[in-house]
């Protein structure tokens, strides 16, 4: 499952129909493990720490308010500062550790969005986060201190790299409306098996089991980008949580939600229940392009998409290759697919001449 995306219930059916029974406790210990692994992880850590190591050792402090999802930077004290499995009072120019702020504007990764990135700094000391996690109801900026020197309890500045948090919420509320585009083009049928949504693109894994023609893929990417032009504003709310299912908000299948849940509703067209950040309008989106689509397991589809000027620039790219291919071939590039089949079509005829010839040739030798 956690390499391939391959269902447990799917594993079960199989398993059963050989009269094997799978070790369902186990598969579940393991997941918990991988999920802790995912937490404790970043990008050249050397503070590989699990959540109830890290948890316990800020467990005296107040948990992080989180305001990111109004605003991009934050007066903020820092509170804890994690480094080799213990708290410290102060971190020095070039040390990697974790930091627990007071207030936060940084994104902790969750529900398949990554973690924020950006700077704590104040006067000349700067820290560069790299990663953001949440352990429980605190949140560590994991990252370096390039300069100077940070202590408990000082008051700093907290910033979000701005240009990477907003193409992430393009690919975040781009992700919710091509799942609204799904069920309204493949069927009702199609739930979210899995997501990643960053700076970079987004990608989501639904259930279904046959691949997309492609009119079902133009037809998809047809209605996001309409909804995209149209700029609806995207309103997100706190509700009841049953409440929030009876006016048709989608779930996560497997997701634990609390009795209060926060909504995100794009006009009558997508509703969910999501706590990741998203943007003001869909018209923000800007682009919206399907870049591929494959099968990741049995059942189990997988979407990568890109939005914005990542979708602007991918565009770009494949004009140009299609420019060089017209160049090549000396026709217009709207004639291109016919000459690319007149070249198919005159290759087959002269590999018949030259397998004839060689025939002919191969007759007269042994004459």
């Amino acid at each position: 499952y956690d390499t391939c995306g391959f269902p447990v219930d799917i594993t079960k059916e199989i398993a059963h129909e050989y009269k094997i029974e799978i070790d369902e406790a186990g598969y579940n210990d393991l997941m918990e493990q991988q999920r802790e692994r995912g937490k404790q992880s970043w990008a050249g850590s050397k503070n590989v720490l699990n959540q109830e190591t890290i948890v316990n050792l800020i467990k005296d402090k107040r948990a992080t308010e989180f305001k990111g999802y109004d605003v991009f930077n934050t007066k903020s004290r820092i509170l804890a500062i994690i480094l080799n499995n213990n708290t410290i009072n102060r971190l020095e120019t070039g040390e990697e550790a974790g930091i627990l702020l007071d207030i936060a504007p940084f994104y902790a990764e969750m529900g398949g969005q990554i973690g924020d990135t950006g700077t704590i700094r104040n006067n000349q000391n700067e820290f560069l986060v790299k990663e953001t996690q949440k352990y429980g109801n605190y949140i560590i900026h994991w990252g370096n201190l390039k300069r100077g020197y940070l202590e408990i309890n000082n008051v700093v500045y907290a910033e979000v790299d701005f240009g990477k948090r907003f193409a992430t919420m393009q690919n975040h509320t781009g992700t919710h409306l091509l799942q609204a585009a799904l069920r309204k083009v493949v069927g009702t049928h199609i739930t979210q098996a899995g997501s990643y949504v960053g700076p970079d693109r987004l990608r989501f894994d639904f259930r279904h089991y046959s691949s997309l023609t492609d009119e079902e893929i133009i037809e998809i990417e047809k209605i996001v980008n309409e909804i995209i032009q149209r700029n609806y504003r995207v309103e997100k709310f706190i509700e009841e949580k049953e409440r929030a299912i009876k006016m048709g908000a989608m779930a996560i299948f497997g997701e634990k939600y609390g009795e209060k849940v926060r909504v995100v509703k794009v006009n009558d067209f997508s509703i969910e229940l999501c706590g990741g950040t998203h943007l003001e309008y869909t018209g923000e989106i800007g682009f919206f392009i399907i870049t591929s689509e494959s099968s990741i397991a049995a059942g189990i589809r997988r979407i990568e998409a890109l939005t914005g000027m990542n979708a602007v620039r991918y565009f770009h790219r494949i004009r140009k290759n299609i420019k060089e291919v017209a160049t090549t071939l000396r026709v217009k590039e709207s004639n291109i697919s016919e000459r690319l089949k007149q070249i198919i079509e005159n290759n087959k005829e002269l590999e018949k001449q030259l397998k004839k010839a060689k025939q002919t040739s191969a007759k007269d030798v042994v004459k």
